[in-house]
């Protein structure tokens, strides 16, 4: 088996990763536009831009942390090889520390990312919350329709302290968010941070 040291082999690996995450990211991106058509696709768009993230993380060790033959990613009992590491903040912080400075974006990108990435894997710290009906500890059940959307509503909703939130299809009908406006909310946020790690991964 070939060790992979800070040589050609492995920043041809990072690059590897990256263009698989590019992959994930056109995919996660299919899904996220039809989200008013078809708002069940939620979970299946969440894990692929999961997916995204982590490869994208993945590929910027390998390509910009040096010799990582051995490393261990993570902390306590939780250290664990890069290939067997699905923790979204553990491979953000092993990044953070072991990257060159010179290469690294600002101190507030740097901070937008890592906050970013901790909200994200507080949700789903190991790679089980959108691809499986249950999470095993603690032991919770997904919620198969997290986002309804009303298109044909038979009267407009009374205005109140929250107005409601309207959303266009891609066939043209606007349609009310009944529930889930806050996963929709989240849905943004997790692709505005992988814009700000490709544009990592573009320097």
């Amino acid at each position: 088996m070939k060790q992979y040291g800070r040589d050609e082999d492995v920043i041809n690996r990072g690059s590897r990763y990256m263009d698989l995450s590019f992959e994930y990211h056109v995919a996660a991106l299919s899904l996220w536009n039809s989200i008013a058509d078809s708002p069940y696709l939620y979970n299946p768009c969440m894990f692929l831009a999961r997916q995204t993230i982590e490869l994208l993380l993945k590929g910027l060790i390998y390509r910009e942390c040096g010799n990582i033959v051995g490393a261990k990613i993570g902390s306590g009992k939780e250290k664990r090889s890069i290939d067997n590491t699905h923790n979204l903040l553990a491979l953000w912080d092993y990044y953070v520390q072991n990257m060159q400075p010179r290469l690294l974006p600002s101190s507030d990108d740097v901070g937008r990312i890592g906050k970013a990435i901790k909200q994200f894997a507080k949700r789903d710290n190991d790679s089980t919350k959108y691809r499986y009906p249950e999470t095993k500890n603690p032991k919770t059940f997904l919620n198969l329709e997290p986002i309804r959307i009303n298109h044909t509503p038979t009267a407009f909703p009374e205005l109140g302290n929250t107005p409601p939130i309207l959303v266009s299809s891609q066939s043209n009908k606007v349609g009310i968010v009944t529930s889930g406006a806050t996963d929709l909310k989240r849905g943004y946020e997790v692709f505005e941070l992988i814009e700000m790690l490709f544009q990592m991964a573009e320097v």
